[in-house]
């Protein structure tokens, strides 16, 4: 019980950082909201948006996928969860599975940021849905998840998911609106 309510604390901290570090400021013609401009949000092209959205979303997906067929694991997908026999493999597998889809994701992102294509509506639909896919992740999978398998599996779950929303702010904030 003690160690859902230090998740709990944890969540609402990484909340409440995320929320001072992306400053609501707002004028007669313009405002920014958690650090998106209106402007951008009115002229966006959300096809492209939708598009960078669906990557994020399916290069996680894709990094567990990568990571068992690298290492021959044998691993059921089942949607949009995946499960794999932890009896069969070493903590260390188990843990880099684990982390494997947010590793693929935010190295997808972070390359996205240093490419010509940085500023672009693409590049800004995969990095909103990276970021909150990374900040929601414990809300919507609290029993069953990447984080908990690390936690399972002799690592720290909770830091690791710390330093993937610090990594989420970082990304967002560097977006050009």
């Amino acid at each position: 019980m003690r160690k859902k309510v230090l998740r709990r604390k944890k969540f609402i901290i990484i909340l409440l950082a995320i929320l001072v570090l992306m400053p609501v400021s707002a004028n007669a013609v313009d405002f920014y909201f958690l650090g998106i401009k209106s402007q951008w949000i009115k002229e966006a092209n959300w096809g492209h948006v939708a598009l960078g959205a669906v990557s994020s979303f399916t290069s996680h997906i894709a990094g567990h996928f990568l990571y068992s067929k690298l290492k021959y694991m044998d691993v059921e997908f089942h949607g949009v969860r995946e499960t794999v026999e932890e009896d069969d493999y070493s903590d260390s597998d188990m843990r880099n599975i684990a982390r494997a889809g947010f590793v693929l994701q935010h190295g997808i992102n972070l390359a996205l940021r240093f490419s010509s294509v940085k500023d672009s509506d693409f590049s800004r639909g995969f990095t909103i849905v990276t970021a909150l896919e990374t900040w929601t992740y414990r809300l919507y999978s609290r029993d069953v998840g990447d984080f908990q398998v690390i936690d399972k599996n002799g690592g720290d779950g909770d830091g690791e998911h710390l330093f993937f929303c610090a990594l989420s702010v970082i990304e967002v904030i560097r977006i050009e609106w």
